[in-house]
């Protein structure tokens, strides 16, 4: 194979020639940390994909009873850079995102379909927001297949966990403690206690990554609305503390 023929393959393989042409900046006279603002938030929007990917498949898996550990521990990579990408978005000056600012109008990360497709898949559901990803609004979580499995396998799930409403988002079940108690409890060894490790380790890097969001914002709008009409920092402070798996946690302060 010729050179010119590795790059092309290398080229058309990867669709490098729309993805390298989707970085366009708008500001006039241009200013230089444009380009570090589209790209960090194109990124994002990659690993969000890869992150819906690998956590869907681990909804299939759990319920067909297949081995999920790999999947949930490579999730947990795709947030842990995701949240040092957060680093590089840190260089940009307030001054910098105010020159850039104007050019967004109305647009935000409030309005990411992948993100609340992520939401969604982990069982919070907000009705206002199932128009942006109505394929992830229906159907059961990723928490609904966790119970399902655990269930197979010979934990104690009460009934009305396997035949809830699976469109609405899910509450927090103190009902459920005590099985995740049983498992912890057994010490560490055993998959299902992989697991719950794994989707703890989720819920925490998913955590810091609205913090460090809450961070970016206070550091370049302080107190000014956000760019999708929120009260911006007011707004994130809000969802720090808002865990996906809530049941998860309390076994280890038992």
């Amino acid at each position: 194979m010729s050179r010119d023929q590795g790059r092309s393959a290398y080229l058309e393989y990867l669709n490098l020639d729309r993805i390298l042409d989707a970085q366009r900046v708008r500001t006039e006279p241009e200013e230089h940390d444009e380009m570090l603002f589209i790209i960090f938030h194109q990124a994002t929007e990659l690993w969000f994909k890869l992150l819906l990917h690998e956590l869907t498949a681990a909804r299939e898996a759990f319920s067909k009873d297949e081995p999920v550990v790999p999947k949930l521990a490579r999730t947990q990579q795709i947030l842990l850079l995701l949240n040092n990408q957060w680093l590089i978005l840190d260089t940009l000056t307030p001054a910098a995102f105010h020159r850039i600012r104007p050019l967004l109008g109305p647009a935000s990360g409030m309005y990411s379909e992948q993100y609340r497709a992520l939401e969604f898949l982990l069982g919070r559901r907000h009705p206002a927001w199932r128009d942006l990803a109505p394929e992830y609004a229906t159907g059961p979580s990723l928490f609904d297949e966790l119970i399902g499995y655990l269930h197979r396998r010979g934990h104690p799930v009460p009934k009305r966990f396997l035949e809830g409403d699976r469109c609405r988002s899910r509450d927090t079940t103190p009902e459920l403690v005590g099985i995740f108690q049983g498992i912890y409890a057994a010490g560490h060894h055993g998959v299902e206690y992989e697991i719950c490790e794994q989707l703890a380790g989720i819920d925490a890097y998913l955590r810091e990554w609205r913090l460090r969001h809450l961070e970016i914002v206070r550091k370049h709008l302080a107190d000014q609305p956000g760019t999708g009409g929120t009260s911006g920092a007011g707004y994130l402070s809000g969802t720090i503390d808002a865990l996906y798996f809530p049941e998860l946690v309390k076994p280890h302060d038992i």
